[in-house]
């Protein structure tokens, strides 16, 4: 009897143990449950305390040229920094001394030897004085009470390491000295694209360029991991779906190509040179898609030191008189920050508009043509002397050119022949032709700072305008713009006469290509354009005889825009005296589009300032200075892109040769 009282008893007391643990258990998990799902708001304000994000950053996307080519890469680099506490330590128990440990940082990074001492030295003792200073701090600061600064615990030293110099840092570790690791973004591309990617500062306001603009689309999405750490800041736990991975961006593709931006450098310095001018400009276009594939300038001091502008914050008492008003004075505008580093240079094709000269008749022609057909048939008469007067302005071509058909006037650069078709239109139809060429309007490349140009509205349209825009004054723009508008003559079929949306970066290397383009003038006209042309650049051919023969055909037009004061600094003024122009200075260019049949490449170079000797030789004009710059860079960027020449019907002739023969 007594032998089966344990045996009842662990029968019963058993199974009720193992109720009353799983009551327990269910409970525990349910509170768990509670405090995962409806956290009570004390509980809340505490976890929320020992919950820490830590992000994980992904280094900026590369951009690589149209060929795949690095242009600016993401790098880790390391440097050396030391904590100043920890020195203090070592120092204060003699096993390291001030002298030594300056000794070997300078040997480590390449540094001053002295002056890196001078910096432990000061950190030492700047720490001793913010530890009196904390001491001294009263435990309950009133208002008002400067709160003494904390502790120093980071000093850099020197730049970024090298490989040896890292393998020296690694091999001889020194008390309180540590290493750190950072992105930079390195131009393994050289300085060919520098003002184009621009820079990436210390903050990203402070970023220039494609860096800039393209911010977000280089960034990537950086990654995170959230966790919950105990008093003394260690991770305890990592909740399921609590880490986040970075995903860092795919390289972005420039539709530049670093081979043809090299050439058309390489044309532009000796372009520049070549006519003693103060700054350069150079674009090449794919008409076809609209893509950059060079966008380059150069400045270049020259020999003779201009006379300044007046700084109008002067006293007038103080402005120079006796101003010689047939001197070189310095119009282009300064870049100082260039000379600092190639990155912030401001890219001055997309930024600085101009009056863009006998270039611009192209667009009038063209719009004129379209509108008038009938100007075909028609002849100019002389004017006498070269002479003539319009809406009461005085007008003079370069030479006299007898009678004209209208073909003639844009071969010859007629501006009285021009102005004199401008009055068929209507102020609203002149204007509006010119805006169809997206003058007057931001090209929208993708770059800071574009230049939207001037283009007179109609309440101030006056008669003088409707003359002046006919041959490319009164109206600005810059080499982009002029550049795009051209290749409504570089497109073929249906697309003939239409206007490109530009672009710095590869058609179909990022998402949709976004192509679009707008009409400018009809197929027929913009191609009857682009036959006078030929013969505008064959005349060029023949000042080149000696350079000959070439192997592609080319069409393009030639412009030598006086130069006016720039208005747009409140110091930049005229000098004393001036009045309208500038004397014997100019901005001469040039834009063509080859090969003839089928356009590859639309390529201006635009020359600022010729100097003096080259003015007095009347060697100054668009088809002087900066024709044959244009007509090298065709010579050499074509076959690299894989053109073949197209030789035998350059030599044919043109049918605006034809044209005129009626």
């Amino acid at each position: 009897m007594d032998a089966e009282r344990p045996t009842i008893r662990v029968g019963w007391v058993a199974p009720a143990m193992g109720v009353v643990c799983s009551i327990a258990l269910l409970l525990v998990v349910g509170r768990v449950v509670q405090l995962q799902a409806l956290p009570k708001p004390a509980i809340v304000s505490v976890l929320e305390a020992r919950e820490r994000v830590h992000r994980i950053g992904v280094p900026r996307a590369d951009v690589l040229d149209r060929r795949g080519r690095p242009v600016v890469v993401s790098r880790h680099v390391h440097r050396v920094f030391f904590d100043p506490i920890e020195v203090a330590k070592h120092v204060k128990t003699g096993r390291l001394t001030v002298d030594e440990l300056a000794q070997a940082l300078a040997w480590m990074t390449g540094e001053d030897e002295i002056e890196t001492a001078r910096r432990v030295r000061w950190a030492l003792a700047e720490n001793v004085q913010r530890q009196a200073a904390l001491a001294n701090a009263s435990a309950e600061p009133q208002e008002g009470d400067e709160r003494p600064s904390p502790l120093i615990r980071y000093v850099r030293m020197g730049g970024h390491l090298d490989d040896f110099q890292l393998a020296i840092v690694r091999a001889h570790p020194l008390p309180g000295v540590h290493l750190e690791r950072e992105v930079v973004r390195d131009r393994v591309g050289g300085d060919l694209l520098a003002s184009i990617v621009g820079k990436v500062g210390s903050s990203q306001e402070y970023s220039e360029g494609i860096e800039r603009v393209m911010r977000e689309r280089l960034e990537g999405d950086p990654g995170a991991i959230a966790y919950t750490h105990d008093a003394a800041g260690r991770p305890l736990w990592i909740a399921r779906g609590a880490a986040k991975e970075p995903e860092p961006a795919p390289p972005l593709h420039l539709s530049i190509d670093l081979e043809v931006q090299r050439i058309v450098l390489e044309e532009l310095r000796r372009a520049v040179e070549d006519a003693d001018a103060a700054g350069g400009m150079a674009l090449v276009l794919d008409p076809s898609t609209g893509e950059v594939l060079a966008m380059l300038d150069v400045l270049r001091e020259v020999p003779n030191e201009p006379y300044p502008w007046v700084d109008q914050r002067l006293p007038r008492e103080q402005w120079p008189r006796n101003v010689d008003l047939f001197r070189r004075f310095a119009f282009v505008r300064p870049d100082p920050l260039r000379t600092q580093d190639p990155s912030l240079a401001r890219n001055r094709v997309v930024e600085d508009a101009y009056e863009p000269g006998s270039t611009f008749k192209a667009f009038v022609w063209a719009a004129l043509t379209d509108r008038h057909p009938e100007l075909m048939d028609h002849v100019f008469e002389a004017a006498p002397g070269g002479v003539a007067f319009i809406n009461g302005r005085r007008l003079s071509d370069v030479r006299a050119n007898g009678q004209q058909t209208w073909p003639q006037v844009l071969i010859n650069s007629s501006n009285i022949g021009m102005a004199t078709a401008a009055q068929r239109l209507t102020p609203a139809e002149f204007r509006g032709a010119l805006e169809r060429f997206g003058i007057g309007q931001p090209p929208r490349v993708g770059l800071p700072d574009e230049a939207h140009g001037t283009l007179q509205s109609l309440r101030n349209w006056s008669k003088f305008t409707h003359v002046s825009v006919a041959f490319g004054q009164e109206v600005t723009a810059s080499v982009l713009q002029i550049s795009r508008a051209f290749c409504a003559f570089a497109r073929n079929g249906n697309e003939a006469g239409t206007v490109p949306s530009v672009r710095v970066t590869a058609v179909g290397a990022d998402g949709p290509d976004g192509l679009v383009a707008q009409r400018a003038v009809s197929p027929h006209a913009a191609m009857r354009t682009r036959e006078v042309m030929v013969d505008i650049a064959k005349r060029l051919d023949e000042r080149m005889r000696s350079e000959g023969p070439f192997a592609y055909s080319m069409f393009g037009k030639s412009g030598t825009a006086q130069v006016t004061p720039e208005r747009g600094e409140p110091w930049h003024r005229r000098p004393p005296g001036a009045r309208g122009y500038l004397e014997k200075q100019y901005v001469s260019s040039f834009v063509a589009a080859a090969p003839v049949e089928r356009p590859r490449i639309v390529v201006m170079v635009s020359i600022e300032d010729p100097g003096p000797t080259v003015v007095r030789q009347n060697r100054y004009y668009g088809s002087n200075v900066a024709g044959p710059a244009v007509r090298r860079i065709v010579e050499r960027v074509l076959p690299y892109l894989g053109e073949g020449s197209d030789r035998a019907s350059a030599d044919a002739p043109s049918t605006s040769a034809l044209a005129n023969a009626r």
